[in-house]
């Protein structure tokens, strides 16, 4: 056998971890590991602080899509805005990997963007928020991934790290938590700062179902 050369270790590594993913994901239903400890009680996000309303979308989901939730939030502080909210698990999580394309709202193309990283009782939380200028209006839309148990900043990442060990124990379900709002220009800041409290909220909702 021919080594390979140090300088495309790496390179091979990358490629051989690439093949992985999809022989993993396409491995079938029977190798899904839902690692929830409790993913009933995830469902009830009424638990989640300031979540007004939830309907379970069972006419969404399939062998591989395992939790389609949504509804509304109400802010404490914005005059006149209202969440509405929408929480997907899926073991099929490509549409995903770059922007959770497949729950946000169809034509929204957002004006400027930017990541913000809570520091939470369970640790770091990356959430990114979208802004989109109406006028005298703003929209916002602001999500954040989990996976094993955990927030994580990148989706794609996190599923190449653990790929070698998806295809060997089964894949888990990536898990995404997006919601949207409006509020006058001026009140931009704090319909963000409510967006992150909420979604900070679902995040220890998250943590007391699926950790042990």
């Amino acid at each position: 056998m021919t080594p390979i050369s140090g300088r495309y270790g790496i390179a091979v590594l990358l490629l051989v971890l690439l093949a992985w993913i999809p022989v993993t994901f396409l491995a079938g239903p029977g190798r899904d590991h839902d690692d929830c400890l409790r993913p009933d009680r995830f469902w009830d996000l009424a638990r989640a602080p300031g979540t007004l309303e939830v309907h379970q979308r069972v006419d969404r989901l399939s062998e591989t899509r395992i939790q389609w939730s949504e509804g509304s939030a109400v802010p404490m502080l914005t005059r006149g805005a209202r969440f509405a909210y929408r929480v997907v698990r899926t073991f099929d999580p490509y549409y995903m990997l770059v922007r959770p394309t497949a729950v946000l709202p169809r034509g929204f193309a957002e004006d400027w963007d930017r990541v913000e990283v809570l520091e939470t009782a369970q640790g770091e939380l990356p959430v990114r928020l979208l802004f989109k200028g109406h006028g005298s209006h703003v929209e916002l839309i602001a999500y954040a991934f989990f996976y094993e148990g955990k927030p994580v900043r990148s989706p794609f990442i996190s599923l190449l790290r653990s790929a070698l060990s998806s295809f060997l124990g089964g894949r888990h379900p990536l898990t995404v938590v997006m919601v949207q709002g409006r509020a006058p220009s001026s009140e931009q800041g704090l319909i963000a700062d409510e967006a992150l409290d909420w979604i900070e909220g679902v995040r220890g909702h998250y943590a007391a179902a699926c950790n042990p």
